[in-house]
């Protein structure tokens, strides 16, 4: 028998194997990843009034999150999240309760959208300063490998995330005026994240304001320059665009 803590009450359909689901039911004690905000965690999930639950049906269950200092703040009630297998979409599911109180998000949106996503017609601008080469290729196997869609375009061509040649951008660096301008794109969930390579000695991104719409949009981004500045051992901050002084996020992974 199954024994959790029940932190979290949620609703999860399983979807169908026809759809891409689980070929047999979920059941207590099941651990598919817990997927939300674009990042996977470990969950254990006790099925309530259903010992399994076959394919292409909802159930009611209780989640244990089995990292819980990670999860504070981050959940209300309506949010949705995805069970995976690996990169596998096996389930959907709708928080309905949450029964541990440090987990409840508390956060003013709206003065978060004031203050850092505002639209103004402006993007904002991600830096990572005084890099090297090295420091370009630790970030493009980074997210090459990190699940997230990623593009790749040069020329006007997009091609295959795995295509990426490196040294069509060493070349682009020693001879600009000859040279077509590489870019990749980054997708976390919905947000795209604009990758222009200007130079060796800096890393910058940009992104939307549009794009963000709500506190988990923040948590996307938030993960996504954590664990860039952890990979490469460098402080992250989001700024004003084109104005790297006037800092609106800092990040030292």
């Amino acid at each position: 028998m199954t024994t959790l803590i029940p932190e979290l009450e949620a609703d999860i359909y399983y979807l169908p194997a026809e759809e891409g689901g689980r070929k047999h039911g979920a059941f207590s004690g099941y651990r598919g990843q817990f997927y939300y905000y674009g990042r996977d965690w470990d969950a254990m999930q006790l099925l309530i009034d259903k010992e399994t639950c076959p394919p292409g049906e909802t159930v009611r269950v209780y989640l244990q999150m089995l990292s819980p200092e990670c999860h504070v703040g981050m959940f209300h009630v309506g949010q949705e999240f995805e069970i995976r297998e690996g990169a596998r979409i096996v389930g959907k599911g709708v928080i309905r309760a949450i029964f541990r109180p440090d987990f409840e998000c508390k956060v003013d949106w709206s003065k978060l959208k004031e203050e850092i996503y505002f639209e103004d017609g402006s993007l904002r601008d991600i830096y990572a300063l005084n890099t090297t080469a090295d420091d370009w290729k630790k970030w493009i196997e980074w997210v090459v490998r990190s699940g997230y869609r990623v593009e790749y375009r040069v020329g006007g061509m997009n091609q295959p995330a795995r295509n990426i040649d490196f040294s069509a951008i060493s070349n682009y660096w020693e001879n600009r005026a000859n040279q077509p301008i590489p870019t990749i794109r980054v997708f976390v969930d919905h947000i795209q994240i604009n990758a222009h390579f200007f130079c060796e000695e800096e890393i910058e991104n940009d992104i939307t304001p549009t794009n963000f719409q709500c506190w988990g949009d923040h948590v996307r981004l938030m993960n996504y320059m954590d664990i860039m500045s952890y990979v490469l051992k460098k402080e992250v901050v989001l700024t004003a665009e084109n104005v790297r002084d006037h800092v609106l996020l800092r990040v030292t992974g």
